[in-house]
């Protein structure tokens, strides 16, 4: 650690958002106690996302990549780019994240001393109280992942007393974590896209005896899937596709067989009931791994 204020590396991923990504910069540059690094990751937004940060926030570093290579390759190739910088901590925020001044510090105070850790605050809806998820938790036998706390008032949690929940992860709209983590960890998986390349980051670092912990005195607000829209057609795909390829690279084989007998089960139910079925070659997409991109 520094003797002056820690120095924080962020990585921010734009899509086609830059003034949404430019406002989280500005908010992060106001940050208390802190000095922060921040890198922006251009994912091929192919707009005039590159001209608008020149005019706007010249003086910060922007990864412009030809090609989208999604989520985990974005983040990876900034936080790349920030471990050859002098920093204390990293932390991948997506730009729809609005944070306080006093939450990077704040999270800095909480981290665990010599100990690998990911962390991250309760992530709540926007403009509310209400939380979106204080980390989550998987259940490999059947295939599902679930937010803890959704739904509840942030005060129930803090009338609770609960200091920290240890969850199987961490939302991936914003996990801050050491260098020396992020070195034992790897880099994010790239084989997703987009969404569960945070739930197969932290169960496998848990593996390897890194911590995973939600900080419940520590909230920021989350507009929520602002690049893909909440109901598009691509999250839709992807949250099923991914579903069955989180299984395939992290079920045991008796669990991933548990899997398939639980989506065999909705099949033959819902050729029963005549309901539509097509929407299973996404989940035959993900086993194959396999990805198409819907129009």
């Amino acid at each position: 650690m520094h003797d002056e204020d820690p120095i924080i590396g962020v990585a921010v991923i734009n899509y086609k958002k830059p003034k949404l990504t430019t406002s989280c910069i500005m908010r992060l540059l106001k940050s208390e106690n802190v000095l922060v690094k921040p890198v922006i990751i251009d994912n091929a937004s192919g707009d005039d996302s590159l001209a608008y940060f020149k005019g706007n926030i010249p003086d910060i570093p922007v990864l412009a990549r030809k090609e989208n290579g999604g989520y985990a390759k974005g983040n990876n190739d900034g936080i790349s780019f920030l471990l050859k910088q002098d920093v204390d901590f990293l932390c991948i925020l997506n730009n729809d994240v609005e944070i306080k001044p006093s939450t990077l510090i704040e999270m800095v105070q909480a981290y665990p001393t010599n100990e690998l850790a990911i962390v991250g605050p309760v992530i709540l809806e926007s403009n509310s109280t209400i939380i979106q998820s204080a980390g989550g938790m998987n259940n490999l036998w059947k295939g599902v992942s679930w937010n803890l706390h959704k739904g509840e008032d942030l005060a129930d949690l803090h009338k609770s007393d609960v200091q920290e929940v240890q969850p199987s992860y961490i939302s991936g709209a914003f996990m801050f974590f050491s260098p020396s983590t992020y070195i034992a960890a790897g880099p994010l998986p790239t084989a997703y896209f987009l969404y569960y390349e945070e739930n197969e980051w932290c169960v496998q670092a848990q593996l390897k005896g890194i911590s995973v912990t939600v900080f419940s005195t520590i909230s920021v607000n989350h507009i929520g899937s602002a690049s893909t829209g909440k109901t598009s057609m691509l999250t839709t795909y992807l949250m099923r596709r991914n579903r069955a390829l989180f299984e395939k690279r992290n079920a045991s084989r008796l669990q991933f067989i548990s899997f398939l007998c639980f989506l065999l089960a909705h099949l033959i139910r819902d050729l029963l009931t005549r309901r539509k079925i097509g929407y299973y070659k996404d989940f035959l997409d993900g086993m194959t791994e396999n990805m198409r991109i819907p129009k």
